[in-house]
C-alpha cells in the first residue's frame, strides 16, 4: 500500500452511529478522525433582542438544512469505512499491475467488452485513490 496521509486505518463509528457524540475514531490512533453533523445546521450570527425590557445578545441560526438522523448515521457508517475501501481499491490496482507484469502487458483473454470495461474501472479506481491521497 502506498503512504498516506491521513489516520490509519480501521476507522470505527461509535456504537455503529448510533452514539449522540457522532464520532469516527482511528482504531491504531486511538483517536477521533471526525465528527458528523446532524440536526439542523446553518449559520450562526449575532442578534440583539429585547426580552423585559432588557436588551440581550443572542446567538440566532439561518437554516440551510436539516439532517436526518438516519442519514447522519449513514454518513458515519461510510466514513468509518473509508480506510478499508481505500485498501480494497488499492489491492485491485495492484492486482492488475501483477496481471499486466505477468502475462507481459495483455488484456484479460477472450471479450474484448470486458477487458475494455475492466480497463475503464481501473481507471476511474486509480482516479479515486488519487483524490483521496490529494493529488487530483
Amino acid at each position: 500500500m502506498s503512504e498516506t496521509k491521513f489516520m490509519p486505518g480501521p476507522w470505527h463509528a461509535c456504537q455503529d452511529g448510533k452514539c449522540k457524540c457522532k464520532q469516527v475514531w482511528s482504531v491504531p490512533a486511538d483517536c477521533p478522525v471526525c465528527v458528523v453533523e446532524s440536526g439542523p445546521t446553518g449559520d450562526e450570527y449575532p442578534v440583539i433582542k429585547e426580552i423585559d425590557g432588557k436588551q440581550e445578545a443572542r446567538m440566532e441560526i439561518i437554516e440551510y438544512w436539516n439532517i436526518k438522523e438516519e442519514t447522519a448515521i449513514a454518513n458515519i457508517n461510510l466514513i468509518a469505512a473509508a480506510p478499508d475501501l481505500y485498501a480494497a481499491l488499492e489491492n485491485l490496482i495492484n492486482f492488475q499491475i501483477e496481471y499486466e507484469s505477468n502475462t507481459g502487458g495483455d488484456k484479460m483473454p477472450g471479450n474484448e467488452y470486458y477487458s475494455l470495461k475492466l480497463t475503464d474501472i481501473i481507471v476511474k479506481v486509480a482516479n479515486v485513490l488519487q483524490k483521496a491521497r490529494g493529488q487530483s
